[in-house]
Formats: C-alpha cells, sequence, structure tokens
C-alpha cells in the first residue's frame, strides 16, 4: 500500500483533531455539551465518526472521539476495517474579547486504533496502533448577522504514532511514525436557539504532499 493502514486511519482522525472541541463555539465563561459528526477523506481511504464533549467556562474542553476508516486498497486482496478511540483535551489559552481580535487554543490527545481482517484472522494475526497529538490553532469569530458567525481557523499539530504486528507465538513487529499536519478551516456557527448552536466546519488537513478533505457538523448546547 502506498501509505500503512495504521497510519492512515491516525492522520485522518487526528488531522481534525483540533476541530473537535466545543470552546470553538463558545464565548469565555459559557459551560457547554457538543456533539459532532465528522466526515474525512483524501486519496487512499475515507472516514466517519464522531465526538462527544464538555466544555468549562468555554477555556478548557475534554471528550471523547472515535472513528471507523475504510480503504481505497486492500490487503491482499481482502478488505481491511479500522476503528480509532481518542481522548482529547483543549486549552483556549488566549480567547478573543472586544481588546484582543484572535484566540489561541492548545490541543492533545490520544488514539487507540485496531483493525480486522479476514487475511489478519487466517493468519493468526493482530494489527494495533496508538500515539498522541499535541497541536496549537489560531482562530477568530466574524459576526455576520445576529444569528451567524464565520470562524477561519488556522492550526500546525506534531503526532507521534506506533503501531504493532504480532502473532499468536509472540512474535511482533513494531514501527513508527512521527511528523507534523497543518490544518485550516473556515467554521460557519449558526444560533439556532437562544441556547442552541450548530456548526458546519470544512477543513483542509496537509502532512508532506498528502492532503485530507475534513467535514465536521454538530451542536453545542449551552447549560
Amino acid at each position: 500500500m502506498r501509505q500503512s493502514l495504521w497510519f492512515l486511519l491516525f492522520i485522518l482522525l487526528n488531522n481534525s483533531a483540533f476541530l473537535y472541541a466545543q470552546g470553538y463555539y463558545l464565548e469565555r465563561g459559557q459551560n457547554g455539551i457538543g456533539i459532532q459528526g465528522v466526515f474525512s477523506s483524501n486519496k487512499d481511504a475515507s472516514m466517519i465518526g464522531g465526538s462527544i464533549g464538555f466544555s468549562a467556562s468555554g477555556m478548557f474542553d475534554f471528550g471523547l472521539s472515535v472513528g471507523s476508516v475504510s480503504f481505497e486498497e486492500k490487503l491482499l486482496g481482502e478488505e481491511v476495517s479500522a476503528t480509532a478511540l481518542s481522548p482529547f483535551i483543549t486549552l483556549h489559552a488566549v480567547k478573543q474579547n472586544e481588546t484582543t481580535p484572535i484566540s489561541i487554543a492548545l490541543s492533545a490527545s490520544y488514539e487507540s486504533d485496531s483493525y480486522s481482517s479476514t487475511v489478519l484472522t487466517q493468519n493468526n494475526l493482530e494489527l494495533n496502533a496508538s500515539g498522541y497529538t499535541i497541536g496549537m490553532s489560531i482562530y477568530g469569530d466574524v459576526q455576520t448577522s445576529p444569528i451567524m458567525k464565520v470562524q477561519p481557523s488556522l492550526g500546525i499539530s506534531y503526532f507521534s504514532l506506533e503501531s504493532e504486528l504480532k502473532d499468536n507465538f509472540g512474535n511482533s513487529i513494531t514501527d513508527k511514525e512521527t511528523g507534523t499536519v497543518v490544518g485550516i478551516g473556515f467554521a460557519l456557527l449558526f444560533q439556532t436557539a437562544p441556547k442552541t448552536i450548530f456548526g458546519i466546519s470544512p477543513a483542509l488537513s496537509i502532512h508532506k504532499s498528502d492532503t485530507s478533505f475534513n467535514v465536521k457538523a454538530g451542536f453545542v448546547f449551552v447549560l
């Protein structure tokens, strides 16, 4: 395959990691619960997933995301499926206000991936991967109407990922990948009710010569 299976899933889920946090929707002092769905795709694979999380005072977010990926290429002629679980935290270190024109967010996530395929099962093999991402993003709100904002964003993250392929005799092969990802987003936020915000966030994520398209949509409920 052009890229390893474990690396593709990690990149698809974490390329848009900075988009998950609820605090991007909220102002300082607001608490909220967010539920989002996400679709991510590049030339080698596509993923659907979602997240749920909580934001404290619009400044500190934590939550859990899950993703399921399908690959364009096959492993020895057989399809491969994969799932990923990723807890995440985000600190909005700087929040936009009347005197500060931008916001700055710092984020971190951990990911655990598991894979299944007829090829792996028939050969008594297990393929798993895990790793982490840390990153920073700059974003800002532009009020275009009483109920709508646009929110451009620019983020960069560093990732480290290790995979392990092992058999039932205890033999294993490991591999490790590190790198950086740049994300460019443009969110549309709608105040659909006094305490409900709907957002849709298309974005591009760039790693070396590879580009992924991501779109997230969901609601944040202000508490």
